[in-house]
């Protein structure tokens, strides 16, 4: 029931998308509360998507719980979206980079340089991206440019920071989030 709720959302039809999704959730999918949360989400539906979002975290979905420290940051809840986004962070790349630009934006830039340099060390295209903005921001702009030439072209913008096993991000100014990838 969620995967065909799954293509009715991606096919535009969104009222039965959101019927079926109910459904799934009613009877204790977390996938479908994922995905109920992220149409939700995307609609502007906001406090339905994080009751949503909180229920699917309470059940053990990482990636609900990442959706819903974004929520919070994007609703003006950064105190609030912290936690969600450190207990995320542990599994969910996606999570160390949103977390990291939170870090960044409210003052502790250090902080959000340790946090995400071993991640772009490691690799990670979107790490590297963020890693270099916060760099920038703390004058050290040499490294910066190293950190985003490494990182190579930023990916496509959607502006959301939502996505599911896709890497999906704030964006800083003059950077790119990537396109959410809610097909599980």
């Amino acid at each position: 029931m969620a995967n065909l709720g799954l293509l009715l959302q991606q096919t535009g039809r969104l009222a039965e998308a959101e019927d079926l999704l109910r459904r799934a959730v009613d009877a204790g999918s977390l996938d479908a509360m994922y995905s109920l949360g992220l149409l939700l989400h995307k609609s502007g539906r906001l406090d339905a998507a994080e009751r949503i979002y909180r229920q699917a975290a309470d059940g053990g979905d990482i990636e609900s719980l990442h959706n819903l420290g974004v929520l919070l940051d994007e609703t003006g809840h950064p105190d609030q979206a912290e936690p969600c986004l450190r207990t995320a962070a542990a599994g969910n790349l996606p999570a160390v980079s949103v977390l990291g630009l939170l870090l960044e934006r409210t003052g502790r830039a250090e902080e959000a340089e340790q946090l995400l340099r071993p991640a772009a060390e490691s690799g990670d295209r979107h790490a590297m991206h963020n890693l270099g903005h916060v760099l920038e921001q703390m004058g050290r702009s040499a490294e910066a440019s190293r950190w985003q030439r490494r990182a190579g072209t930023p990916p496509p913008s959607t502006g959301t920071g939502l996505g599911r096993r896709g890497y999906t991000y704030h964006t800083p100014p003059g950077h790119s989030a990537t396109q959410p990838d809610d097909t599980r």
